[in-house]
């Protein structure tokens, strides 16, 4: 990992800490183990390095969509809780129920800060709804699903009660084990009503 990857890695688990006001450049400094002066080299401002880090989420989202098989929605859905879920939060040392939480706060700060990223939120939302219902298609015409709801309703179906599950999750101090078997426990017998 090079230094700027460092700072980043470093910065993004403070700010999924703290707000964004209650991080410091000293905390980063101190954090990293680097001085102001080269992490300035590197980063005018905290600002910077907290848009960085928000694209890069952004980034990772779109590329983890990219890594799901889409040979089969029963497939898709299954990968999208290993990447979404597992890969997400579980690499974390901190609790994970705050991390979550915190991870979701981190967005809302974003947004409230940057306007430019509640476009991006919506842009990548809508390459998610996309997705979903391309592989929705594919399902239909493979034989997969026979559903009288169009594709986008039940795209939103996935999507909705993902959010849903996650923040529920949050709310019920859920750990990501217990969250994956309920989105996959709902998931699964809503996949069982669109083969009907």
């Amino acid at each position: 990992m090079n230094t700027k990857e460092h700072i980043l890695n470093v910065s993004f688990d403070l700010f999924l800490q703290k707000s964004f006001n209650e991080v410091t450049l000293k905390n980063i400094s101190e954090n990293t183990g680097m001085s102001k002066g080269a992490i300035y080299y590197y980063f005018e401002t905290k600002e910077q390095i907290f848009l960085e880090i928000v694209n890069n989420i952004f980034s990772v989202v779109e590329s983890h969509y990219n890594k799901i098989s889409k040979d089969s929605l029963y497939q898709f859905y299954h990968d999208y809780v290993t990447f979404f879920i597992k890969s997400t939060f579980n690499n974390r040392n901190d609790d994970e129920v705050n991390i979550n939480l915190n991870y979701f706060s981190l967005i809302f700060d974003a947004l409230k800060r940057f306007p430019i990223f509640h476009e991006k939120l919506v842009d990548t939302q809508q390459m998610q709804l996309n997705i979903w219902m391309e592989v929705i298609r594919n399902a239909r015409i493979k034989g997969e699903i026979k559903s009288s709801m169009n594709d986008i309703q039940i795209a939103s179906m996935f999507m909705y009660s993902s959010d849903g599950v996650g923040l529920y999750s949050i709310f019920t101090k859920a750990n990501s084990e217990n969250t994956m078997n309920k989105l996959l426990d709902i998931w699964d017998s809503f996949y069982e009503v669109l083969k009907v």
